[in-house]
């Protein structure tokens, strides 16, 4: 008696059970069958695969090489910004050291803002620049002491560290080592953990404690002119 409630029970549930997610077609009552696609349905399927040229495999293969093809790219996008971070940048600059009325005198500034320390550094000028930015004041001694930074190699210049030299005068009427306004070009030198790396610079001979040449002086007497 009890064995026949049982049945009665499973036989009901089994009659009204709906049809499970993605099953297509006719609803299958031996639940030991997997779902499967009517064969309607399936011609169907198989014809629109031929129209497109794949097969069941063949779109799986296609999605797997597209993404790869992405992983690829990601990939090396992620080095390049590495390679591009992960290295010493070395830049040079030339700043005011003092000035007053009857001239100004200059720094040069090596310094290393990148994320690695840089070796061997070494600053080569462009001779006809070089030439052309020389004052009528440029003496033979003062360009032993004031041109030495174009002979010597720097043995390390760390993260975030710089480094100064004096880099000569201007006067007016272009009567001190520099012609004011003049611009020397530059290659930078210098090796990174991976590899050397060479850059171009402009040096620029300017008073940098003002963008336009004129402040007010010591006391507040009259504005500096260059």
């Amino acid at each position: 008696m009890h064995l026949a409630s049982l049945w009665r029970q499973r036989s009901a549930v089994n009659r009204y059970q709906t049809p499970r997610l993605g099953c297509l077609g006719p609803r299958l009552t031996n639940s030991r069958h997997p779902c499967r696609l009517s064969p309607s349905l399936r011609s169907f399927q198989d014809t629109e695969r031929r129209k497109l040229g794949l097969s069941g495999e063949g779109l799986v293969i296609v999605v797997s090489i597209v993404a790869l093809l992405v992983s690829l790219t990601s990939l090396l996008i992620a080095l390049d910004v590495w390679l591009r971070t992960a290295r010493p940048l070395v830049a040079v600059a030339v700043k005011t050291h003092r000035g007053g009325n009857q001239a100004i005198l200059y720094n040069l500034v090596v310094l290393n803002s990148g994320a690695m320390p840089a070796k061997n550094v070494r600053l080569i000028a462009d001779a006809a620049s070089l030439a052309s930015a020389l004052g009528s004041g440029s003496t033979a001694d003062d360009k032993r002491k004031w041109l030495a930074c174009f002979d010597i190699t720097i043995p390390v210049l760390l993260t975030n560290d710089k480094t100064t030299c004096s880099f000569g005068t201007t006067q007016d009427n272009d009567s001190g080592f520099w012609k004011y306004g003049a611009v020397i070009d530059v290659e930078i030198t210098y090796n990174g953990r991976w590899c050397k790396h060479r850059d171009k610079q402009h040096l620029r001979i300017l008073d940098t404690d003002s963008f336009t040449g004129n402040y007010w002086a010591e006391g507040a007497r009259s504005p500096r002119a260059s």
